[in-house]
């Protein structure tokens, strides 16, 4: 069951509008076409058929971070499964509005409480602050969850796009680590970021992110290579008790190799 849903886009508008990519612009730059972006998607597909209100999340270093809750008006008012979301775009773009289409569609299908969360973004906050920041929002939400009336017996799902994807398997390996209670019941990947080796041959090359464009977002985020909190593949022996997985991946896709060789190992 595929759970990731776009908003209709024109590859092609996307790319006129861009700005120019003779050099790589810095992420405040990014940011600020990135942001407008999203902001503009969220805002189009609002509907009086889904209520959503932000909550405050605290970190470990005491920072806030802010998620989104999103729930169908629809349904009675039991205890829904919960869905938790997480952004992509590199580990340095990307707003907790992102996955926007996505949490709506969930929660009218499947009745669920959909959690789109956020972390701190590279460089200002490198490695490892966002795997931490997305594993202290799954510890609040496990022990908190009965405040959004949901019931994590039901169902507790983690999925995350990119390096949305990097930090949602991260945080699911962890859990299992750590033996998180209630634990997650799925996982969702969607284009996951999750090895270093050079994965974009030349002739695959895209306009948008190549190797160049990979080896700036390494040189933001400054991961610790073998390391668990970077990539689940530090961490072998937790595959075998993977909750239910789905990983989706794009014939073109710069990360197209990442998602086989995880489904592989799972």
């Amino acid at each position: 069951m595929a759970l990731f849903v776009c908003q209709p886009r024109d590859p092609k508008h996307i790319l006129a509008t861009m700005p120019p990519q003779e050099a790589i612009p810095e992420p405040k730059m990014m940011r600020q076409y990135s942001n407008a972006m999203e902001e503009q998607q969220y805002s189009a597909g609002t509907t009086t058929k889904i209520r959503e209100h932000t909550i405050k999340i605290t970190m470990r270093d005491g920072y806030e971070n802010e998620a989104i809750v999103y729930q169908s008006a629809l349904r009675s008012s039991s205890p829904s499964p919960l869905v938790v979301l997480c952004y992509g775009d590199g580990f340095v773009l990307g707003t907790n509005k992102q996955y926007a289409a996505t949490a709506r569609a969930a929660a009218l299908l499947y009745g669920a409480t959909v959690a789109n969360i956020s972390y701190r973004l590279a460089p200002e906050n490198p490695f490892p602050t966002p795997a931490n920041d997305v594993w202290d929002n799954i510890e609040w939400l496990a022990g908190n969850a009965h405040t959004l009336n949901a019931d994590l017996s039901a169902g507790f799902i983690l999925g995350g796009g990119s390096a949305g994807a990097n930090l949602a398997a991260v945080a699911t390996h962890k859990a299992i680590r750590t033996n998180l209670s209630p634990p997650l019941t799925g996982l969702y990947l969607a284009a996951p970021f999750l090895l270093m080796e050079d994965i974009v041959p030349d002739q695959y090359e895209t306009p948008i992110l190549n190797e160049d464009a990979l080896n700036c977002i390494m040189a933001a985020y400054q991961p610790h290579a073998k390391s668990p909190d970077f990539s689940p593949f530090n961490d072998p022996e937790s595959f075998s008790k993977l909750p239910r997985t789905y990983v989706q991946m794009a014939g073109l896709d710069p990360l197209r190799d990442d998602g086989p060789v995880y489904e592989r190992e799972c």
